[in-house]
C-alpha cells in the first residue's frame, strides 16, 4: 500500500481578487493554510536573522523603538534602489522559501486535512519544488 501525501493547492491572484476571503472559507472548513505574506512578515520579526542582516547593512533607521522593522524605511530604500532590493530578495526570498517548505510539511504530516492551501499573494517568488 502506497503513502500518498494530500496534495498542495496554490492560491494567486492580485489585490482585491478575494485570495484571504477564500482562504478563510477554507480555514472554516479546517482546511490548514500557509499564507506567503504572513511568512515574509515572520522572516523579519526581531531577533531574526533576516532582521539582523537588513539591521547590519542599513544601521538603527532600519528600526523602530521596539527593536522591529521599520517597513516604510526599507521601502524607501529598496524603491530608489534596485541593487538593494535584489540584495534584499537574495537575503529574504531562500528563508522565506525553507519557512514555508517547513510550515507545509508540518501541516502535510501532523494533520488529517484532504489537502493544503498554499496561499501566495503578491510576491514574486517562484517556489518550486516545495515538497
Amino acid at each position: 500500500m502506497t503513502n500518498i501525501s494530500p496534495p498542495i493547492i496554490g492560491l494567486a491572484g492580485g489585490i482585491g481578487s478575494g485570495k484571504s476571503t477564500i482562504t478563510k472559507h477554507f480555514n472554516q472548513l479546517g482546511i490548514q493554510s500557509v499564507d506567503a505574506d504572513d511568512v515574509a512578515r515572520l522572516v523579519v520579526e526581531p531577533n531574526t536573522h533576516c532582521l539582523n542582516r537588513i539591521h547590519q547593512r542599513y544601521g538603527d533607521g532600519i528600526l523602530l523603538e521596539d527593536k522591529s522593522l521599520n517597513r516604510r524605511a526599507l521601502r524607501d530604500i529598496i524603491f530608489n534602489q534596485p541593487q538593494e532590493k535584489a540584495w534584499l530578495e537574495s537575503l529574504t526570498h531562500p528563508v522565506i522559501r525553507d519557512e514555508i517548505q517547513a510550515q507545509l510539511k508540518k501541516y502535510l504530516l501532523h494533520t488529517d486535512c484532504s489537502f493544503t492551501l498554499f496561499c501566495l499573494k503578491q510576491s514574486k517568488i517562484a517556489y518550486v519544488n516545495l515538497l
